[in-house]
């Protein structure tokens, strides 16, 4: 059972989680927030069966990332000596990559009508340390309350979808079948972001070469460059 559950020889360390999550957001966000706008303009008249074909591809590929990064918060949840300091860091770059956010979605600085997903992991993380940290079921509940709660007012992307599935994931950590199963039940809506879960599946328990911190300048830094991108093509 234990083999069955935890797989151990694989390839699938968490830096080849990171590099999949990472280059499926990345394909997904070309789409989302370049390609998107530029059909929008008219720009792709010529061949726009082609192209909106391209965009759909782009987001099919690109629903393969949240999942991913969902798993990697229990993960890192789980191997953290100080989960504070890994709060404070997601909560610290969910602010820095708001902007970035913003002039991606919607070419403004500033645009309160939806935040970015770094909210939700940071939400996400929060609801599982207070799961693990207090014993009394009241306590728990109020901080998965808050988590769920501060996710919906602010409108992050996923929601509470997101941290609903941060949270079945930690719950069936030591069950790497069933947690895998129950996780991509939860995306039942989204069929492509399903196969994540074969990823995850096959997780090798092992940390890899990259820093974490690769992902959380990425994230910021790609959205920067993709709202130029948009802005020179739409200019």
């Amino acid at each position: 059972m234990e083999a069955l559950n935890k797989p151990q020889n694989t390839f699938i360390n968490s830096t080849t989680i990171k590099i999949i999550a990472m280059a499926s957001m990345l394909i997904d966000h070309l789409g989302a927030f370049v390609l998107l706008p530029w059909l929008q303009a008219g720009n792709g008249q010529v061949n726009f069966e082609t192209w909106n074909s391209v965009y759909t591809a782009s987001r099919a590929v690109g629903r393969l990332a949240f999942p991913l990064f969902c798993f990697l918060i229990v993960e890192g949840f789980q191997h953290t000596s100080d989960v504070k300091k890994y709060l404070k860091r997601l909560g610290i770059f969910a602010l820095i990559s708001e902007i970035p956010f913003d002039l991606a979605r919607s070419h403004t600085f500033f645009d309160f009508s939806g935040q970015n997903v770094m909210f939700t992991l940071f939400s996400g993380l929060f609801a599982i340390w207070c799961i693990e940290k207090f014993e009394q079921p009241i306590y728990r509940f109020v901080g998965v309350v808050l988590s769920l709660a501060f996710v919906f007012i602010l409108d992050t992307d996923y929601s509470t979808l997101g941290v609903s599935v941060i949270i079945i994931l930690y719950v069936l950590r030591d069950f790497r079948l069933f947690q895998s199963l129950f996780g991509a039940f939860a995306f039942i809506g989204s069929w492509f972001a399903m196969p994540a879960f074969i990823i995850t599946y096959f997780y090798n328990g092992l940390k890899g070469n990259l820093s974490s911190k690769a992902f959380y300048w990425f994230y910021p830094v790609h959205l920067l460059l993709y709202a130029l991108i948009a802005y020179l093509l739409l200019s």
